[in-house]
């Protein structure tokens, strides 16, 4: 069968049930829709099978098509890394390094625990950024190598080396003005009932302020939650609410006087962890982390 099919026939059909339709699969290969659409059904002639269920301009893999596309997926995903990694002027062999950065994370942070895989030749970076639980699982998929999180057992042992880099102290903060609002007494007594920013239920730091506030009867008028540490900042600044924010990202905020101190515990101590394969064992690799701590 494999002398009757065209590379062309295989890699349209690639191209259009990665992109989802014909019309950005013409996009991308600069080729007409028209001629994409006949290069598919001489696939399907000669398969004898149709790979694509037809809805208006819409277009969702057959059964067949699902199976014809995860087996031809893995060459052409591996193939296109070879050619950008030789248009990015990398070597032939650079090893593609696919990073899950969590939310909770100053953008500062993120810069700095990435940038030696940016600038090391012999690796090219692939950042991602999403929740715990999405990175949790691109990572069980194979989609992504590393995680950098605050989550303490976001993987188990067997799945992962964790590389814990540093600890990341958070303290409670609000604006000046906002600190006129709050009742007279001592944290957290001070704060209940007063409007409070928490994280999602993705991030540990959400149950650690529950486990904070619950035990001492005081209840924060929550009024958002948000993993998204410069939203949460720009919102305190505001003067819209108080939050728990990492001391490394509001340093300046404070020392200007713009932040007020609430309070700060070592119970919001979180460590920075990066989580990674087991099967990563290059001494380029571990160095770059050593360098990080």
């Amino acid at each position: 069968m494999l002398n009757t099919l065209n590379f062309k026939h295989i890699y349209y059909f690639w191209v259009v049930a990665s992109e989802g339709s014909i019309v950005k699969a013409s996009t991308k290969t600069n080729v007409s829709s028209s001629s994409i659409s006949e290069q598919i059904k001489i696939l399907e002639g000669r398969l004898g099978v149709e790979l694509f269920e037809r809805s208006g301009k819409n277009l969702i893999l057959s059964t067949y098509g699902e199976q014809v596309y995860n087996e031809i997926n893995p060459f052409f995903y591996s193939t296109e890394e070879i050619f950008e990694s030789i248009v990015n002027h990398k070597k032939t062999n650079v090893k593609f390094l696919r990073i899950g950065v969590a939310p909770g994370i100053p953008e500062e942070e993120r810069y700095h625990l990435t940038y030696p895989y940016v600038e090391d030749i012999n690796y090219t970076v692939r950042l991602i950024q999403g929740e715990n639980s999405y990175l949790k699982k691109a990572y069980e998929d194979g989609e992504i190598d590393m995680i950098l999180s605050l989550n303490n057992n976001l993987l188990p042992k067997n799945q992962a080396v964790r590389f814990t880099l540093k600890t990341e102290d958070h303290i409670f903060v609000c604006s000046k003005g906002f600190k006129k609002q709050l009742a007279e007494g001592s944290f957290p007594k001070n704060v209940h009932r007063k409007r409070f920013i928490n994280y999602t239920t993705d991030s540990d730091l959400h149950f650690l302020l529950y486990n904070f506030f619950n035990p001492k009867s005081v209840v924060p008028l929550r009024i958002a939650e948000i993993d998204d540490i410069f939203i949460i900042k720009k919102l305190v600044l505001e003067g819209l609410g108080f939050a728990l924010l990492p001391l490394h990202s509001i340093e300046k905020e404070i020392k200007s006087g713009k932040l007020h101190v609430l309070h700060r515990s070592k119970k919001f101590s979180l460590p920075l962890i990066y989580y990674y394969k087991k099967t990563f064992k290059e001494d380029r690799f571990k160095q770059h982390l050593k360098n990080l701590v």
